[in-house]
């Protein structure tokens, strides 16, 4: 398991991406959002998340 405060200023950065992007006027696209939680997780050394089938269709459909 990870050091408590590296889990704690990896959620933090999450959260800042999320709610960055669900602003009204957010410079980024939710795909862009995805793309950097993405890549903070892998920063993390937590690995790379998938999304599922229907997830995937969802976001793709949506852009």
């Amino acid at each position: 398991m990870k050091p408590e405060n590296h889990c704690e200023t990896a959620l933090l950065r999450l959260q800042r991406i999320v709610t960055l992007a669900s602003r009204d006027d957010a410079p980024i696209t939710a795909r862009e959002a995805f793309e950097q939680m993405v890549e903070e997780l892998e920063l993390a050394g937590f690995g790379s998340p998938e999304l599922d089938a229907e997830l995937l269709a969802d976001t793709a459909a949506r852009h």
